[in-house]
């Protein structure tokens, strides 16, 4: 045991002598000692010391109310099982344990699917169960985009200082968007990026994590894109948890919202007018967290302003199909402040009247984008959009006028990317605004994104940086449609289209030459 990497500063172990001595300095400079004295004392100091612990975090703001969690007995079971068997290290558990549990645990699922609730309701449970046993555990969720710092170098030892805390306190240690952990070996360059040092961190101490055995710790990543998660992370996972969203999910929490808000309709009606409403708006799925939403949205916007003049505010399955378009609003919160200055939405002003000069180019521009724009069009002929447009010539040519002109007469939104705003920011960021871009056009569909100068942004990988590989990879995956391009329009305009990558250019299926 003391040969093991987390204990071999854990010198004083191995003599009480020394241990006595030293007992000043080490209480004041050793976390570790500090837990192993309070491990000493009897269960009932313990627990009468972590109450006041408590009591203290709780005069903080610190809420302890288990939050509802419907449909999630099952994962939270698993996952609370491995916390009582290292975390708590409960003889009976132990003992019925044939195989010892996972420790490295990964939660997938869509946005709004339930892990981040399944996780804030580990925690609470954690530190409630952890009373009767005389701990207190560490429970920290960690956004992966938090991790990278601006400081060079110091994005690995944050990584280590954030296992060690949880390895020698116990506890849970969770990381939120997984798939950014995904270093690219850059083709053209063997220098030793910070991604691949974070990469390493991370392999070391989940390392470390699954080979002690008796480290208190548990390791828990959140992503809703399974399939970017690095060769080196999967191995590690231990324990794979869908969070999916079924029907039956759907309908335990809709009835739990009308148990709780009263509103005397039918769950599964209002189920199915969210799910036309969402559908429509081309939203791949519906998800509880759009149903909590929907439910809280009515009763703080018409049931709660009632029950001042005590009158009683009759809900319809109208008023959930009036504030469908805003069951998303939980997922735009979260768009960056970069995405903000990166993007211009607009309505344009422009009509075809205003353009002089395309006769030969802009009745065929018009005739496919107003068509990709039109649902009904789509729908019953048939017609398939174009991944991507792309507008080739140089500048001054009327590109942007006419397609500004298209926007106001089809009434679609017009979000014209800022080039030099987009690729800003520290690791991971030009990729994450990028998504939050085209999340904005879907939200504001029908939608325009338009990309002057896309060549600035898509440059062929192998001539590239690091940056440039990884935004490459988002666009492609953003134009194939793994979340559905439903009446949005991605249009780029270049001069330069050799120098533009190869894959990028084959998702632009449409060329028009000014």
């Amino acid at each position: 045991l003391l040969e093991r990497r987390y204990d071999r500063d854990d010198w004083w172990k191995r003599s009480r002598f020394l241990r006595t001595f030293f007992m000043l300095e080490l209480y004041l400079t050793s976390q570790s000692y500090r837990k192993w004295r309070f491990t000493q004392k009897p269960l009932e100091e313990r627990k009468k010391i972590l109450r006041l612990q408590i009591e203290r975090l709780k005069r903080k703001g610190f809420s302890l109310e288990l939050p509802e969690i419907v449909g999630r007995e099952k994962e939270i079971a698993t996952i609370m099982r491995s916390v009582q068997y290292y975390v708590f290290k409960d003889q009976e558990v132990r003992k019925a344990s044939l195989l010892p549990p996972p420790k490295i645990f990964l939660l997938t699922g869509p946005s709004g699917s339930g892990k981040s609730a399944i996780l804030n309701f580990l925690r609470k449970k954690a530190v409630l169960d952890g009373l009767e046993y005389g701990v207190l555990p560490l429970t920290s969720i960690v956004s992966m985009s938090q991790i990278y710092s601006k400081w060079y170098g110091s994005s690995a030892s944050q990584t280590e200082a954030l296992f060690n805390r949880v390895m020698v306190e116990g506890g849970i240690l969770a990381f939120d968007e997984a798939h950014i952990l995904s270093p690219v070996r850059h083709p053209d360059s063997n220098v030793d990026r910070e991604d691949q040092r974070v990469m390493s961190a991370f392999v070391m101490k989940l390392d470390e994590v699954i080979n002690s055995a008796d480290v208190p710790a548990i390791v828990v990543f959140m992503t809703n894109r399974e399939d970017e998660l690095t060769s080196e992370l999967r191995r590690r996972i231990q324990k794979t948890i869908d969070v999916n969203v079924t029907g039956e999910i759907l309908r335990q929490v809709a009835k739990k919202q009308e148990e709780k808000f009263r509103f005397g309709l039918d769950p599964l009606a209002v189920l199915a007018v969210l799910e036309r409403e969402v559908y429509a708006m081309g939203q791949p799925m519906l998800t509880p967290a759009d149903v909590v939403e929907a439910y809280r949205g009515i009763y703080f916007e018409h049931v709660e302003p009632k029950l001042e003049t005590r009158t009683r505010y009759q809900v319809t399955l109208d008023d959930f199909k009036k504030i469908a378009p805003r069951v998303k609003l939980y997922a735009r919160e979260n768009i960056s402040k970069s995405a903000k200055q990166a993007v211009i939405i607009t309505r344009p002003t422009e009509t075809y009247a205003d353009i002089g000069g395309l006769k030969d180019v802009a009745p065929d521009v018009i005739k496919e984008i107003s068509a990709s724009l039109d649902e009904d069009l789509i729908r019953e002929s048939g017609y398939v959009p174009p991944k991507g447009i792309l507008l080739v010539g140089p500048p001054g040519t009327g590109k942007t006028l006419l397609v500004k002109a298209i926007a106001n007469e089809t009434g679609a939104a017009f979000l014209e990317v800022k080039v030099g705003e987009i690729i800003k920011g520290y690791y991971g960021e030009p990729e994450k605004t990028l998504k939050d871009i085209f999340n904005e056009a879907r939200f504001h569909a029908p939608a325009i994104v338009f990309i002057d100068e896309i060549d600035a942004l898509a440059l062929t990988r192998g001539s590239a940086d690091l940056t440039t590989y990884r935004f490459v990879n988002t666009l492609i995956t953003e134009l194939d449609g793994f979340t559905p391009l439903n009446r949005v329009t991605v249009i780029g305009t270049t001069n330069l289209p050799q120098v533009i990558d190869r894959s990028v250019l084959q998702r632009f299926t449409k060329w028009y030459h000014f």
